[in-house]
């Protein structure tokens, strides 16, 4: 239990009187842990007064972290200066297919830096991810995809091969772009592919097209642009 010895000896109640006047103190209006009560969707809603607003501005503070290690994976080492480079180049990438404030982007694949990156790159642009069980077999990938109607998915070599047969399923009413990492050794027909390291700027300048569901350049005009501070991608 918490707390110094003697409260966990004591049957008088200081231990109760001790944690409430911590509860007190720490969440005084001014202190760390201020909360007020605000209308979430019509439902009456604790919140903390410090906290972010939306997760983005969440990520966006990280950056303060500089060359730390942010991700650490086997031998492979992700500071938070590279994986606020690398989201923002997938974001940049995610924005010129379309993905926008509101839409889905599936995540399929084992627990990767690229989960991460992909993650905050969709929360980046006010999307919503959809997180897919890497246990999944292919049926149960085809439904879950086609349950939720992403605009991309990002998943790993392995997550590919099992979907890869039902694409054409999935494509026959809307447009799915995917994209895969850590592949090697399989084959992906035309699909781009992104890795083994985590995405970053050259790695999708590489891959952006050809896209199986889009065989044709999309005209000037029509293609989608990035929300406002999506930094761009040159290729």
């Amino acid at each position: 239990m918490l707390g110094p010895s003697w409260l966990r000896r004591d049957r008088g109640g200081a231990l109760d009187r001790y944690y409430s006047e911590a509860w007190e103190e720490l969440t005084a209006p001014g202190s760390p842990f201020a909360w007020s009560t605000t209308d979430v969707r019509g439902v009456p809603t604790r919140t903390y007064d410090s906290a972010p607003p939306d997760l983005a501005l969440l990520w966006a503070g990280a950056a303060a972290h500089g060359d730390a290690d942010y991700l650490v994976y086997r031998d492979e080492r992700l500071t938070y200066t590279e994986a606020h480079a690398a989201v923002d180049a997938l974001a940049a990438y995610l924005a010129s297919v379309g993905v926008g404030h509101g839409d889905r982007v599936a995540l399929a694949m084992r627990n990767l830096p690229e989960w991460v990156v992909g993650y905050w790159a969709t929360v980046r642009l006010g999307a919503a991810v959809v997180g897919m069980n890497a246990w999944w077999t292919g049926p149960e990938m085809e439904f879950g995809l086609s349950d939720s109607a992403p605009k991309v998915l990002l998943c790993d070599g392995e997550r590919f091969e099992r979907v890869a047969p039902h694409l054409d399923v999935l494509r026959a009413d809307r447009s799915l772009h995917v994209v895969a990492t850590r592949a090697d050794g399989t084959d992906l027909g035309d699909e781009p592919s992104i890795g083994p390291t985590p995405w970053t700027r050259r790695s999708i300048c590489r891959h952006r097209q050809p896209w199986p569901s889009t065989p044709t350049t999309t005209p000037a005009s029509s293609t989608p642009r990035a929300p406002p501070g999506t930094p761009r991608v040159r290729c």
